[in-house]
């Protein structure tokens, strides 16, 4: 075996190893829904809170000049500052990721006061730009903080996520990505359900795309789990310099998950999904 196809083998098993004990630990901490939630109801709280803990991780770098500039905005009264800090707030490579927090809180501080948990974790999300607010919106997750304050559980679920490491270097955009499709998949299983889709490796679905969309100018996909074509399509048409159309995109796992990587949420024009035959002909695809 060469030493190439050995390093790569070792990264994957690794990358396998990593999802898995992640993944476990997350449906471990759903146990504590117990009671106040049905079993296919958990990713209710899962899911938002594995999002929200990602973004918290993934913002840290950058969230003290964030704040220092959302200070100074205020003060002088700035309109419409969300644009300016979605480009202040960048990873770990210096490129703006397109959205931020202004709020003084974090997943460590929200764990230091156990008797205002429910109130500041509402306050921590309304802190985040326009596009991730309308994230938690699509979750309606804030009728689930008010339920799990009224059972106790709140507390306990933000201390067991604020535990989690999900900062990108620890935890790459791939294993992510795979903790994310696992949960949806035990989540839809508890509920009788399938997934209705499995995680296609990258480099897959990178020349899929290339296939699909030369020479056209739109993409379609319809459901939340096809955000990897989508965000390989959206790359596909920068690189060749011309845009593209999101036209329906329901499932709010697919806006939460699509943000994470550094996915320019300014790129995605939402569109009313049509049906075929009031599509015009020739310009859209369904990516199956």
């Amino acid at each position: 075996m060469t030493p190439a196809i050995s390093t790569i083998k070792d990264h994957n098993n690794m990358t396998s190893t990593n999802f898995q004990q992640l993944a476990n630990f997350i449906w471990s901490v759903a146990d504590l829904l117990r009671g106040p939630y049905r079993p296919p109801q958990y990713e209710r709280v899962m899911l938002p809170l594995t999002v929200l803990r990602r973004f918290d991780s993934v913002l840290e770098p950058t969230k003290a000049a964030v704040l220092k500039k959302h200070a100074e905005l205020t003060a002088k009264g700035q309109p419409n500052i969300d644009a300016i800090l979605n480009n202040l707030a960048k990873d770990e490579d210096g490129k703006p990721l397109g959205f931020h927090n202004h709020s003084q809180l974090d997943f460590r501080k929200l764990k230091g006061d156990p008797d205002n948990i429910g109130r500041h974790l509402t306050d921590y999300i309304n802190g985040f730009s326009e596009n991730i607010r309308k994230i938690f919106e699509r979750f309606e997750f804030e009728k689930e903080i008010e339920k799990l304050e009224e059972a106790n559980r709140l507390y306990q679920l933000v201390a067991q996520f604020s535990e989690m490491d999900l900062h990108p270097k620890r935890v790459d955009n791939i294993t992510m990505g795979l903790v994310f499709e696992d949960l949806i998949r035990r989540f839809n299983e508890a509920a009788n359900e399938t997934a209705g889709d499995h995680f296609t490796p990258r480099e897959v679905i990178r020349l899929m795309v290339n296939l699909l969309l030369e020479p056209d100018t739109k993409v379609l996909t319809q459901g939340g789990h096809h955000r990897h074509y989508l965000r390989s399509s959206l790359r596909y048409r920068r690189d060749v310099g011309r845009g593209a159309e999101l036209d329906s995109c329901p499932q709010r796992t697919c806006h939460g998950q699509g943000l994470w990587p550094g996915l320019q949420p300014a790129l995605l024009r939402r569109r009313r999904f049509r049906p075929a035959h009031q599509r015009p002909q020739g310009q859209l695809h369904r990516i199956r």
